[in-house]
């Protein structure tokens, strides 16, 4: 550990190397030990004692109307980059899910970037600094910013999510990732198109799920 000074204002730290591929470039996407292994990870989260503590920001992790203005100006800063007019109908749904669980332990930011590969199977989790006491589903985001719909439900299904869960889940990701889609297409086009993908693959699902053909 570091302490502030030497011309950076910040503590900082070096740690450990830790091997493994970024999972978005691991092909693991259709992976279901590695969704699995992904979930095992969500749920030992949960079940660390928070010692009553709850969520305390104004971020990602509490109610996710909070989002609303955050939303609707990146809505409008994605015009022309992807289905504006089909994301704002389906935040309008997502948004108020019912919630009953109280908050857990969440990572909070569980991107491909975060999620480290060996031999096909999860090797590690990295950039643990946001680790706080939040909403439960939080931690659903690989759903849709790594996993394909056939490993989606495995992952689910191995996490233990109800419905309401569920769509807080999309509704995170949405929120995390229209917050990218146009903000990163120049300095971070990786990230940016992380951000699409997600977004693309929640309204695939919405249509697949909510499609009102008998």
């Amino acid at each position: 550990m570091g302490e502030p000074g030497h011309g950076y204002p910040l503590p900082w730290a070096v740690y450990r190397w830790l091997p493994g591929s970024v999972s978005s470039e691991a092909g693991v996407a259709n992976s279901a030990g590695f969704a699995r292994d992904v979930a095992a990870v969500v749920r030992a989260l949960r079940l660390m004692d928070t010692g009553e503590r709850t969520f305390t920001g104004d971020r990602r992790g509490g109610l996710l109307t909070r989002q609303d203005p955050y939303v609707a100006a990146y809505l409008d800063d994605a015009a022309g980059m992807i289905d504006t007019a089909g994301l704002r109908e389906m935040w309008t749904r997502l948004r108020t899910t019912p919630r009953a669980a109280p908050d857990v332990w969440t990572h909070g930011d569980l991107m491909p970037g975060n999620l480290l590969c060996a031999h096909g199977r999860l090797a590690a989790v990295i950039d643990v600094g946001g680790l706080a006491p939040a909403d439960p589903a939080l931690d659903l985001m690989p759903a849709w910013n790594l996993l394909d719909p056939g490993t989606r439900a495995v992952f689910g299904d191995a996490v233990g999510s109800d419905r309401d869960e569920w769509d807080r889940g999309k509704g995170w990701a949405f929120a995390q990732a229209i917050g990218c889609l146009a903000y990163y297409r120049v300095t971070n086009p990786p990230m940016s198109e992380t951000a699409r993908r997600t977004l693309q693959a929640l309204l695939d699902d919405e249509e697949r799920h909510h499609d009102p053909t008998p």
